[in-house]
Protein backbone atom coordinates (compact mmCIF):
# COMPACT_ATOMS: atom_id res chain seq x y z
CA UNK A 1 0.00 0.00 0.00
CA UNK A 2 1.24 3.13 -0.70
CA UNK A 3 2.39 5.48 1.79
CA UNK A 4 0.10 8.49 3.41
CA UNK A 5 0.68 10.80 5.41
CA UNK A 6 -1.86 13.29 7.29
CA UNK A 7 -2.21 17.00 6.66
CA UNK A 8 -0.76 17.77 10.53
CA UNK A 9 2.79 16.01 9.80
CA UNK A 10 2.60 17.89 6.08
CA UNK A 11 2.62 20.72 8.07
CA UNK A 12 4.70 20.78 10.84
CA UNK A 13 7.39 19.20 8.41
CA UNK A 14 7.16 22.67 6.54
CA UNK A 15 7.29 24.38 9.81
CA UNK A 16 10.10 22.84 11.09
CA UNK A 17 12.01 23.39 7.91
CA UNK A 18 11.08 26.84 8.97
CA UNK A 19 12.25 26.84 12.28
CA UNK A 20 15.59 26.06 10.82
CA UNK A 21 16.45 28.76 9.34
CA UNK A 22 16.77 30.38 12.98
CA UNK A 23 19.25 27.59 13.40
CA UNK A 24 17.02 25.15 15.79
CA UNK A 25 19.40 22.01 16.46
CA UNK A 26 18.56 18.88 14.61
CA UNK A 27 17.34 15.87 16.49
CA UNK A 28 19.88 13.95 14.32
CA UNK A 29 23.17 12.26 14.85
CA UNK A 30 26.72 14.79 14.93
CA UNK A 31 28.36 15.40 11.96
CA UNK A 32 31.74 15.33 10.84
CA UNK A 33 31.82 18.09 8.39
CA UNK A 34 34.70 18.72 5.74
CA UNK A 35 34.78 22.73 4.61
CA UNK A 36 36.42 23.94 1.74
CA UNK A 37 38.22 26.05 3.74
CA UNK A 38 39.96 23.47 5.97
CA UNK A 39 43.45 22.09 4.62
CA UNK A 40 43.24 20.08 1.75
CA UNK A 41 42.19 16.45 2.08
CA UNK A 42 44.58 14.35 0.85
CA UNK A 43 42.26 11.72 -1.25
CA UNK A 44 44.21 9.07 -2.91
CA UNK A 45 43.92 9.20 -6.80
CA UNK A 46 44.41 5.37 -7.39
CA UNK A 47 44.10 2.26 -4.83
CA UNK A 48 43.28 -1.66 -4.61
CA UNK A 49 40.21 -1.25 -6.72
CA UNK A 50 40.82 -1.27 -10.15
CA UNK A 51 38.24 -0.16 -13.13
CA UNK A 52 37.35 -2.98 -16.01
CA UNK A 53 40.48 -2.83 -18.87
CA UNK A 54 37.94 -3.69 -21.27
CA UNK A 55 34.93 -1.06 -21.75
CA UNK A 56 32.58 -2.09 -24.02
CA UNK A 57 29.15 -2.63 -22.98
CA UNK A 58 28.88 1.08 -21.17
CA UNK A 59 25.93 2.83 -21.40
CA UNK A 60 24.44 5.84 -19.46
CA UNK A 61 24.26 5.41 -15.96
CA UNK A 62 21.18 5.03 -14.22
CA UNK A 63 19.47 8.03 -12.79
CA UNK A 64 16.22 7.33 -12.72
CA UNK A 65 16.51 5.94 -7.96
CA UNK A 66 16.98 9.75 -7.87
CA UNK A 67 16.10 11.31 -4.48
CA UNK A 68 17.00 14.79 -5.90
CA UNK A 69 14.60 17.86 -7.56
CA UNK A 70 13.99 21.57 -7.57
CA UNK A 71 10.64 21.55 -6.98
CA UNK A 72 9.07 24.76 -5.73
CA UNK A 73 6.89 23.23 -3.16
CA UNK A 74 10.39 22.79 -1.28
CA UNK A 75 11.71 24.95 1.39
CA UNK A 76 14.49 26.96 -0.50
CA UNK A 77 16.74 29.03 1.61
CA UNK A 78 19.92 31.15 0.65
CA UNK A 79 22.47 31.74 3.12
CA UNK A 80 24.90 34.35 3.15
CA UNK A 81 28.60 33.48 3.30
CA UNK A 82 32.26 33.78 1.70
CA UNK A 83 32.53 30.84 0.42
CA UNK A 84 30.80 27.45 0.44
CA UNK A 85 31.78 26.53 3.88
CA UNK A 86 30.44 23.64 5.95
CA UNK A 87 31.66 25.56 9.23
CA UNK A 88 29.94 28.65 7.60
CA UNK A 89 26.44 26.56 7.26
CA UNK A 90 26.44 26.16 11.05
CA UNK A 91 26.60 29.22 11.90
CA UNK A 92 21.91 29.12 10.76
CA UNK A 93 21.73 26.01 11.01
CA UNK A 94 22.89 22.38 11.98
CA UNK A 95 23.04 20.01 9.57
CA UNK A 96 23.71 16.05 10.11
CA UNK A 97 25.88 15.84 7.19
CA UNK A 98 27.87 18.43 5.00
CA UNK A 99 30.49 17.79 2.71
CA UNK A 100 32.33 20.27 0.19
CA UNK A 101 33.52 18.96 -3.11
CA UNK A 102 35.77 20.98 -5.36
CA UNK A 103 36.42 21.26 -9.41
CA UNK A 104 37.38 22.76 -12.29
CA UNK A 105 33.84 23.92 -13.19
CA UNK A 106 32.92 25.60 -9.87
CA UNK A 107 32.53 23.97 -6.29
CA UNK A 108 29.09 22.70 -4.58
CA UNK A 109 27.75 21.98 -1.25
CA UNK A 110 25.83 19.37 0.05
CA UNK A 111 24.29 18.74 3.38
CA UNK A 112 21.25 17.03 5.35
CA UNK A 113 19.32 17.47 8.05
CA UNK A 114 16.61 15.09 9.53
CA UNK A 115 13.37 16.53 9.28
CA UNK A 116 9.91 16.31 11.41
CA UNK A 117 8.85 13.41 12.88
CA UNK A 118 6.50 12.21 15.42
CA UNK A 119 6.26 8.81 16.68
CA UNK A 120 2.82 9.13 17.26
CA UNK A 121 2.13 9.62 13.52
CA UNK A 122 2.03 7.16 11.21
CA UNK A 123 0.56 6.00 7.56
CA UNK A 124 -2.86 3.51 6.70
CA UNK A 125 0.22 0.65 7.13
CA UNK A 126 0.60 2.05 10.84
CA UNK A 127 4.39 2.71 10.25
CA UNK A 128 6.26 6.03 11.12
CA UNK A 129 8.59 7.15 9.11
CA UNK A 130 11.82 9.42 9.93
CA UNK A 131 13.02 12.01 6.85
CA UNK A 132 16.28 12.72 6.15
CA UNK A 133 16.37 15.94 3.79
CA UNK A 134 18.96 16.89 1.44
CA UNK A 135 19.59 20.86 0.12
CA UNK A 136 22.74 21.04 -2.67
CA UNK A 137 24.26 24.45 -2.79
CA UNK A 138 26.75 26.44 -5.55
CA UNK A 139 27.77 29.78 -4.91
CA UNK A 140 26.24 33.21 -6.77
CA UNK A 141 27.19 36.52 -6.76
CA UNK A 142 24.33 38.39 -8.69
CA UNK A 143 21.24 40.19 -8.24
CA UNK A 144 21.63 39.72 -3.84
CA UNK A 145 25.23 39.50 -3.45
CA UNK A 146 27.59 36.47 -2.44
CA UNK A 147 25.75 33.26 -1.26
CA UNK A 148 25.22 30.06 -0.67
CA UNK A 149 22.08 29.19 -3.32
CA UNK A 150 19.98 26.32 -3.51
CA UNK A 151 19.76 24.16 -6.22
CA UNK A 152 18.86 20.82 -5.42
CA UNK A 153 16.91 19.15 -3.11
CA UNK A 154 16.50 16.10 -2.03
CA UNK A 155 15.23 13.40 1.04
CA UNK A 156 14.94 9.49 1.84
CA UNK A 157 13.49 7.91 4.70
CA UNK A 158 13.47 5.22 7.22
CA UNK A 159 10.60 3.51 8.94
CA UNK A 160 11.36 3.97 12.50
CA UNK A 161 11.81 0.33 13.54
CA UNK A 162 14.41 -1.73 15.34
CA UNK A 163 16.03 -2.27 12.03
CA UNK A 164 19.68 0.16 11.73
CA UNK A 165 20.50 1.83 9.07
CA UNK A 166 23.01 4.43 8.12
CA UNK A 167 23.88 7.29 5.65
CA UNK A 168 27.76 7.97 4.67
CA UNK A 169 28.41 11.03 2.87
CA UNK A 170 31.77 10.57 0.97
CA UNK A 171 33.91 12.68 -1.07
CA UNK A 172 35.64 10.69 -4.32
CA UNK A 173 38.19 12.42 -6.50
CA UNK A 174 37.92 11.29 -10.08
CA UNK A 175 39.46 12.16 -13.06
CA UNK A 176 41.05 15.14 -10.95
CA UNK A 177 37.41 16.35 -10.05
CA UNK A 178 35.48 15.88 -6.31
CA UNK A 179 32.24 14.34 -6.93
CA UNK A 180 29.87 13.74 -3.77
CA UNK A 181 28.37 10.38 -2.91
CA UNK A 182 25.52 9.47 -0.32
CA UNK A 183 25.41 5.84 0.76
CA UNK A 184 22.46 4.46 2.42
CA UNK A 185 23.12 0.91 3.80
CA UNK A 186 21.98 -1.38 6.30
CA UNK A 187 24.38 -0.76 9.36
CA UNK A 188 24.39 -4.10 11.45
CA UNK A 189 25.86 -6.62 9.45
CA UNK A 190 24.70 -9.66 11.27
CA UNK A 191 21.25 -8.41 9.85
CA UNK A 192 19.96 -10.19 7.05
CA UNK A 193 21.43 -8.70 3.73
CA UNK A 194 18.23 -8.84 1.94
CA UNK A 195 16.20 -7.12 4.67
CA UNK A 196 17.03 -3.64 3.74
CA UNK A 197 18.11 -2.53 -0.10
CA UNK A 198 20.90 -0.02 0.09
CA UNK A 199 20.96 2.90 -1.75
CA UNK A 200 23.64 5.16 -3.67
CA UNK A 201 23.31 8.89 -5.31
CA UNK A 202 26.18 10.40 -7.01
CA UNK A 203 26.46 13.97 -7.40
CA UNK A 204 28.77 15.57 -9.79
CA UNK A 205 29.87 19.13 -10.82
CA UNK A 206 28.67 19.54 -14.65
CA UNK A 207 30.56 21.44 -17.27
CA UNK A 208 28.37 23.82 -17.05
CA UNK A 209 28.56 24.62 -14.08
CA UNK A 210 25.40 22.56 -12.58
CA UNK A 211 25.74 20.11 -9.82
CA UNK A 212 23.69 16.94 -11.22
CA UNK A 213 22.58 13.79 -10.32
CA UNK A 214 24.84 11.63 -12.24
CA UNK A 215 24.09 7.86 -11.13
CA UNK A 216 21.67 6.45 -8.65
CA UNK A 217 21.42 2.32 -7.71
CA UNK A 218 19.55 0.19 -5.30
CA UNK A 219 20.85 -3.18 -4.30
CA UNK A 220 21.49 -5.66 -1.15
CA UNK A 221 24.58 -5.25 0.43
CA UNK A 222 25.87 -2.52 -1.60
CA UNK A 223 29.43 -1.19 -1.50
CA UNK A 224 31.47 1.23 -3.33
CA UNK A 225 34.60 2.43 -3.92
CA UNK A 226 36.96 4.84 -5.58
CA UNK A 227 39.46 3.63 -8.33
CA UNK A 228 40.63 7.26 -9.31
CA UNK A 229 38.66 7.07 -12.93
CA UNK A 230 35.73 5.10 -11.82
CA UNK A 231 33.60 3.82 -8.98
CA UNK A 232 33.29 0.89 -8.25
CA UNK A 233 29.94 -0.60 -7.09
CA UNK A 234 28.86 -4.61 -5.68
CA UNK A 235 25.90 -5.23 -4.93
CA UNK A 236 25.34 -8.87 -3.36
CA UNK A 237 23.20 -11.05 -5.82
CA UNK A 238 23.05 -14.41 -3.94
CA UNK A 239 25.01 -16.16 -1.04
CA UNK A 240 26.31 -19.38 0.07
CA UNK A 241 24.25 -21.35 2.11
CA UNK A 242 23.04 -24.87 2.73
CA UNK A 243 20.89 -25.40 -0.15
CA UNK A 244 23.12 -23.26 -2.11
CA UNK A 245 26.87 -24.24 -1.76
CA UNK A 246 28.42 -21.98 -4.70
CA UNK A 247 30.46 -19.07 -3.70
CA UNK A 248 28.02 -15.71 -3.37
CA UNK A 249 28.38 -13.71 -6.28
CA UNK A 250 27.77 -9.97 -6.93
CA UNK A 251 26.78 -7.71 -9.36
CA UNK A 252 29.67 -5.14 -10.61
CA UNK A 253 28.81 -1.73 -11.83
CA UNK A 254 31.54 0.65 -12.84
CA UNK A 255 30.51 4.28 -12.87
CA UNK A 256 33.06 6.33 -15.78
CA UNK A 257 32.32 10.20 -16.49
CA UNK A 258 30.83 10.97 -20.06
CA UNK A 259 33.03 11.33 -22.70
CA UNK A 260 36.00 13.65 -23.18
CA UNK A 261 33.99 16.04 -25.05
CA UNK A 262 32.55 17.35 -21.72
CA UNK A 263 28.69 16.48 -22.39
CA UNK A 264 26.97 17.90 -19.96
CA UNK A 265 25.80 15.69 -16.77
CA UNK A 266 26.98 12.83 -18.72
CA UNK A 267 28.28 9.51 -17.11
CA UNK A 268 28.45 6.29 -18.22
CA UNK A 269 27.88 2.17 -16.51
CA UNK A 270 29.46 -0.81 -17.16
CA UNK A 271 27.69 -3.75 -15.29
CA UNK A 272 29.21 -7.33 -14.87
CA UNK A 273 29.51 -9.80 -12.49
CA UNK A 274 32.29 -11.81 -10.20
CA UNK A 275 32.54 -13.29 -6.54
CA UNK A 276 34.34 -9.94 -4.84
CA UNK A 277 33.16 -7.52 -2.98
CA UNK A 278 34.14 -4.14 -3.50
CA UNK A 279 35.49 -2.75 -0.25
CA UNK A 280 33.61 -0.13 0.52
CA UNK A 281 35.23 3.13 0.76
CA UNK A 282 38.61 2.85 -0.89
CA UNK A 283 39.83 5.29 -2.21
CA UNK A 284 37.33 8.25 -0.87
CA UNK A 285 37.25 10.37 2.52
CA UNK A 286 34.47 9.99 4.73
CA UNK A 287 32.80 13.62 5.54
CA UNK A 288 29.98 12.22 7.66
CA UNK A 289 27.94 9.57 8.87
CA UNK A 290 24.53 9.17 10.49
CA UNK A 291 22.19 6.95 11.60
CA UNK A 292 18.16 6.60 12.19
CA UNK A 293 16.78 6.75 15.01
CA UNK A 294 15.42 3.42 15.63
CA UNK A 295 12.70 1.91 17.99
CA UNK A 296 13.96 -0.01 21.22
CA UNK A 297 12.28 -3.05 22.67
CA UNK A 298 8.85 -2.57 23.42
CA UNK A 299 8.88 -3.08 27.66
CA UNK A 300 5.99 -3.40 29.43
CA UNK A 301 5.20 -0.50 32.65
CA UNK A 302 3.95 -3.36 34.78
Amino acid sequence: MAKTRSAARRTNRALAALVLVVGCVSAGAAVSQYNRDDPPVDIEESIGVTAPADTNGKRPAEVGLSWFNHGFGTEQIDFDMPSLSCRSLSESITPDLCAVANTSYGDFMVAATEGFWDVSEFDDDGTTWVPLDFTVFVMRDDLAGTRALSVLDGSTEKAFTALPVSVDLYIARIASKDVIIIHQYLADEQQDAFAFKDSVQVISMSATGAPSVVATYEGHQLRIASSGSSLELSSLRYRSSNSNPNPQWFTRISVLPGNASGVPYLWNELVTSNDEQVPNGEGMKLAGSYTFPIRGPITSDL
